[in-house]
């Protein structure tokens, strides 16, 4: 007979047997047993009740439930175990009814230890939690990192502490993106390049590199639409090895085998190869080949010191300064490199060489000069030709340079020999003046490659460009063209193939859908050079390469192209559309399940079947929410009132308190707003306020200054509030001033007095110039004494550097707040601005205007500091009063010299300035590029001297002179101004600045990393993200009398919204919120929250011992049964229904079918069950006259788990007492149990 729970009153009448239960005498026991049983015939019924999990029966049967209408959860007692009812609301219980009650398999749940990994990189993991047995990896998808999809598919095993990886990949979105690739200085490709958006690392190009090269940039770039980026490569090189050897004079040093890049290469690529303490004296070019031998001259490398040494013609310095020459003793012959040109030592022997040592060198000119007869060739051409004097003996060409005709250039160049006498011929060319021209070299519609390119100026052909055309194209572009500065240009080309037959079949499957001899380029080709031969309606399948080559074969295999069409899809929840828009699908018939991807999170479709797909058409998806629910005890109070409360049924999860508004008592409305989290079991306390009238009042907040900070017409509950009711309607960053009572009426006005949440208010400014220019900005913190006004003075510290505020005095908080603040601030210039005229020796005003001059502020300024005109010096000086009205400074022309202007461009021909020059003072036709005034920050690009004529026009490249200043203002993803200014970057003049070279505010970091060109003119808006995302606030925790539990600091807030939920803080063990929901953060402030200590209910088993006693042996005990598997709270009641165990050998005195019994939790009852032995022996006279005396030791203690005692009497006085009540039990002993 199975076990089973039943009510106390349909109990009593089932109990077939004697009760003792502790402190009770057997007439009591058995009196509470009569009256449950009239209780039970009077409230009781019995039903037909099936338990069905879809259309299984899962148990059933005749059940007792209350009688009347009831509600389904008095049903839980007999749900089968691991099930649960899906049936809520109520059903009427009557006699013989029938029931059916719908459940469902209650999910066991497992926690795993699983990992989410990109290829080898692991992005996420942790243990989550899953449903137990065989799981669809769908289940993950909650927990798949944003940003990520799974590539995962089919089913896995949960089973607890399992471990699980979970292949994921990248979402990406592509963007497209003008890229160069640059080798040094050479753009060998570039154009417009489609790549994945987003920050990705440099290996996403590599299918773009250049054939023959690679990157040598690495880590990471911000890839997004429209952007530019230069990729710097190299070629790749082929090692061969080779038998070198280090020599130093004509001692080996070492030597052997050594692997180096092969072709022409520098010796420097030897330098890791070179013994310890030695350098290479050899330099230069040598070709690497393979098995090749090479000697190095190398020489031991001396330690240096700087002495001062003066290179002295009799008593004349003609050089000097600080030099570096080799320690110790020394001959002078190290010296010869220091002797100025044109001169030769005369001293002789040795010196010691001492750091910061002083030496004076004797030198004198060297005069010996021969006449050579020298020809001027261009080509077959003589230019120019004569006897020409020059230097005897060894001489480089480029003392023959100053003999060069005007506009043209030497070519020929090492050394040749002076002899008196001799012939020599220089080979020159015409010096041709370049331009940069933007050049794309198209092959039909695409841009291979392109940039900036020189050429030429003025009409150049075609051919001139031949150098450029990128490897493996052709031009097919003749004739001339101009060559202009800055100038476009558009060159068509081709690529240079040779071409073979090739059969090739294409085939779907199995079947060819064509074939025949096809033309293909020969050599290794990728499959898309077949994309033209592919059939109509299909695409190939086969990727990557193969190799063309005359006559052989080829299979592709292809697939039908599936045509998607665009249709108009809403779905929708009931009345209520869900989700909608224009959506691709699979033309023609289609079933719904191809629309599971756009059904909205946490939705499932309701429709099955088939739709039909064409372009334009609409379609409705009827949906439902996925929902489980569970059930929980909730508690709905009014202040300390508890108005209604019970168990009930809500969806499971992190629900929205909105989900029990069902359930809110008529007249009650909930105060607790928010997320819960609903387990089955679970607890829940909601706070309610009955509903009063509402009625419209205009409220003002106002700061104590009496401004207006914000405020409106609120509804209110009418009649005398406190002011704490407006909480809700507060402004930012604002909490009440004052605390009381007032009164609410219709149509009424009050004025709220406010004050800041902070030690102050914060307010945010961006500061821009005359000419609307963001300079910087940020937030501050004024009004600290909260009386609603601040000065101007309390933002000086946000102002940026070299710029001030005009604006002065005070202002009113209120008018700032939540604003736009613009402000104009004013650069700051210490100079003075004067006007002046430049009068030659005749009176003539050869020039002058307005210039800056006094820096110092002082009021007085000196004639140095202004910038003369050209071809004129001062003819005095010296200074000058500011206030002066009229200021004429006297100048003098330089006769000497030529007036050339000059154009400065940096690298990327951007105009620096320039101007007219004085150089060329000799008047020998050279100028020497150190005679130009260059702008600040930047340095020549070239040195020496260059041919100059009067008036020219000359333009002359220059590289910044270290870092370059860039203006950055940084702003929050918000578009929050953070602050910024003037930023020093591109040490190193290349024009291309890293992100990581700026300073970032404290707390920030870079939302994009990588590089970006300089452009000094620019305002560089750049976003930053929060290195830790959201917010940290330090909590105190306290009990209910104030009494301190602990705290700390607590991240929260992860999304930056300024409102965090009580749900993210960590809990002392023991404790629960008091309050739950959303509440508003600020960062560093204090919070204190009050807890509830979790009280513990004490629980205990409750014990029934059945006795079976022989009733013809003096009662004694022939079998005992002990049943205690039943634990709960003290204090309640537990069921117990047992089946009869009849020990072997007897049999029962009354024929019962079953024990029930009620015992309280830690708690004993005993009871008896009489029986006799199946076979007696006769009775012997005058047994009946013997008294019925217990069997020694019945008298027991009924006492366990510290429980009342109470002692059971001799079971013949027991029975003795009751005899006159069995007659009536005998009725009761032969009930059937239903």
């Amino acid at each position: 007979m199975n076990r089973k729970k039943i009510t106390k009153a349909a109990l009593s009448g089932l109990v077939a047997v004697t009760m003792v239960p502790a402190m009770a005498a057997p007439l009591v026991a058995n009196a509470e047993g009569n009256d449950a049983t009239a209780e039970t015939q009077q409230s009781t019924v019995s039903m037909k009740i099936q338990f069905k999990c879809g259309e299984e029966v899962v148990a059933g049967g005749d059940y007792f439930v209350p009688e009347g209408v009831q509600n389904y959860s008095v049903l839980q007692q007999y749900v089968p175990a691991g099930y649960q009812m899906t049936t809520t609301g109520d059903f009427n219980a009557e006699q013989g009814g029938k029931l059916v009650v719908n459940i469902e398999k209650v999910s066991t749940e497992v926690t795993m230890n699983i990992q989410f990994k990109c290829g080898e990189e692991v992005i996420a993991g942790g243990d989550y939690t899953v449903p137990a047995g065989v799981q669809n990896y769908s289940v993950l998808q909650q927990h798949v990192p944003a940003g990520y999809k799974m590539t995962a598919s089919g089913d896995f095993n949960a089973e607890q502490g399992g471990k699980l990886v979970v292949n994921i990949e990248k979402v990406s979105t592509e963007v497209t993106m003008n890229i160069q690739f640059k080798c040094g200085e050479e753009v060998i490709a570039g154009g417009d390049y489609t790549v994945p958006a987003g920050v990705q690392n440099y290996s996403v190009l590599q299918q773009h590199v250049p054939a023959g090269y690679k990157m040598t940039a690495s880590g990471d770039f911000n890839a997004e639409q429209g952007g530019k980026l230069v990729v710097n490569i190299e070629k790749v090189s082929t090692e061969v090895t080779m038998n070198i050897q280090f020599k130093c004079g004509e001692e080996v040093i070492a030597g052997g085998d050594y692997t180096v890049p092969a072709g022409v290469q520098n010796y420097s690529v030897l330098q890791q190869h070179v013994p310890a303490g030695y350098k290479m004296t050899a330099s230069g070019d040598f070709n690497a080949e393979q098995g090749g031998k090479l000697v190095v001259n190398i020489e031991k490398v001396s330690t240096e010191v700087t002495m001062n040494i003066q290179f002295k013609c009799g008593e004349e310095v003609i050089a000097g300064g600080d030099y570096t020459v080799p320690a110790g003793v020394q001959n002078y012959s190290v010296l010869e490199k220091y002797v100025p040109e044109g001169y030769k030592m005369t001293t002789t022997g040795d010196f010691y060489g001492k750091e910061g040592d002083k030496l004076t060198v004797n030198i004198e000119k060297v005069n010996t000069e021969v006449t050579m007869n020298i020809q001027f060739k261009c080509g077959e051409e003589v230019i120019a030709g004569g006897d020409y004097t020059v230097p005897a003996g060894v001489q480089n060409y480029s003392v023959l340079e100053k003999y060069v005709p005007e506009g043209y250039k030497m070519t020929t160049t090492g050394d040749f020999y002076g002899k008196e006498g001799d012939k020599l011929t220089v080979n020159i060319e015409k010096v041709n003046t370049e331009v940069s021209m933007k050049i794309q070299f198209k092959c039909g519609e695409e841009v291979v490659a392109g940039g900036d390119y020189f050429v030429p100026a003025g009409v150049q052909n075609y051919s001139v460009l031949e150098k450029y055309v990128p490897e493996g194209y052709k031009m097919t572009t003749t004739g001339d063209f101009y060559g202009k500065e800055g100038d476009k240009l558009t060159v068509n080309i081709e690529k240079v193939n040779t071409e073979v037959s090739m059969k090739i079949q294409f085939k779907c499957g199995e079947e060819v859908v064509a074939g025949g001899d096809y033309f293909v380029p020969a050599g290794v080709q990728n499959y898309s050079v077949l994309e033209k031969y592919v059939p109509e309606g299909y695409k190939m399948t086969t990727t990557g390469d193969f190799y063309g080559k005359e006559g052989d074969k080829l299979t592709v295999n292809i697939e039908k192209v599936n045509t998607e069409v665009s249709m108009k899809i809403q779905f929708k929840c009931g009345e209520e559309v869900v989700a909608g828009g224009d959506y691709f699908v699979p033309a023609g018939v289609q079933n719904y399940s191809v629309l599971e991807k756009y059904v909205p999170e946490g939705y499932k479709m309701t429709v099955s079947g088939d739709f039909y797909a064409k372009e334009g058409d609409k379609l409705t998806v009827n949906i439902e929410k996925v929902n489980t629910e569970v059930s929980m005890k909730i508690q709905f109070k009014c202040g300390e009132e508890v108005v209604a409360g019970g168990d009930y049924f809500v969806p499971a999860g992190v629900q929205n308190y909105s989900v029990l508004e069902k359930y809110v008592p008529e007249g009650y409305k909930m105060t607790v707003s928010g997320d819960f989290y609903a387990e089955a079991g679970g607890k829940l306390e909601i706070n309610i306020e009955k509903i009063s009238s509402n009625v419209i009042m205009n409220i003002q907040f106002v700061d104590r200054a009496g401004s207006f900070i914000g405020g409106g017409d609120y509804f209110l509950p009418e009649g005398v509030q406190n002011r704490s009711i407006l909480e809700q309607y507060l402004p930012e960053g604002y909490k009440l001033a004052e605390t009381g009572d007032f009164m609410v009426v219709e149509g009424g006005s009050e004025k709220i007095t406010v004050e800041s949440i902070y030690d102050g208010t914060t307010l945010n400014f961006a500061f821009v110039d005359a000419n609307g220019n963001e300079v910087g900005g940020g937030d501050v913190i004024v009004d600290t004494d909260k009386d609603g006004i601040f000065s101007w003075s309390e933002i000086a510290g946000i102002i940026p550097e070299g710029y001030k505020l005009e604006l002065g005095g005070d202002a009113f908080v209120a008018d700032y707040i939540g604003g736009n603040n613009t402000i104009t601030v004013s650069k700051i210039y210490n100079s003075t601005i004067v006007n002046v005229q430049f009068i030659d020796e005749n009176g003539t005003v050869v020039g002058g205007g307005d210039y800056f001059v006094d820096e110092d502020g002082d009021g007085i300024f000196n004639a140095s500091e202004l910038e003369l005109p050209v071809g004129y010096k001062l003819n005095g000086g010296g200074d000058y009063f500011v206030t002066d009205t009229d200021i004429n400074i006297p100048v003098t022309k330089i006769n000497k010299g030529t007036i050339i202007n000059v154009v400065f461009k940096d690298p990327q021909g951007n105009n620096l300035g320039g101007g007219d020059y004085l150089v060329d003072v000799d008047g020998d036709g050279i100028a020497n590029y150190s005679e130009l005034d260059l702008p600040v920050g930047y340095k020549l690009n070239v040195t020496g001297d260059f041919f100059v004529e009067e008036g020219g026009h000359y333009t002359v490249v220059l590289n910044r002179d270290g870092a370059a200043i860039i203006h950055v203002v940084f702003k929050s993803e918000g578009g929050k101004n953070l602050g910024g200014g003037d930023y020093f970057v591109d040490e190193d003049g290349d024009g291309i600045f890293n992100y990581s070279e700026l300073t970032l505010p404290e707390g920030y970091e870079l939302s994009v990393t990588g590089d970006e060109f300089v452009d000094t003119e620019k305002t560089y808006e750049i976003v930053l993200n929060k290195e830790i995302e959201g917010t940290i606030i330090n909590v105190v925790y306290v009990d209910k009398d104030g009494n301190n539990l602990g705290g700390g600091d607590f991240f929260v807030d992860p999304d930056d919204d300024g409102i965090a939920n009580y749900s993210e803080l960590d809990l002392p063990k023991g404790y629960e919120l008091s309050v739950t929901g959303d509440f508003f953060v600020t960062p560093g402030k204090s919070y204190t929250i009050t807890l509830n200590k979790i009280t513990e209910e004490e629980t205990a088993a409750a014990t029934l011992v059945v006795r079976y006693v022989d009733q013809e042996n003096g009662n004694e005990v022939v079998l005992e049964k002990t049943y205690n598997d039943q634990v709960g709270p003290v204090g309640e009641t537990a069921t117990y229904i047992e089946d009869v165990v009849v020990p072997e050998g007897y049999e029962l005195v009354q024929d019962i079918e079953g024990i029930a019994a009620d015992v309280e939790y830690g708690q004993t009852k005993v009871m008896y069950v009489f029986v006799t032995k199946t076979a007696q022996e006769p009775t012997q006279p005058g047994d009946e006259e013997e008294p019925n005396t217990p069997a020694e030791g019945t008298e027991e203690s009924e006492q366990t788990d510290g429980t009342d005692t109470g002692v059971a009497m001799s079971l013949a006085g027991v029975f003795g007492t009751m005899s006159a009540a069995l007659v009536g039990m005998v009725a009761l002993l032969r009930r059937k149990q239903k």
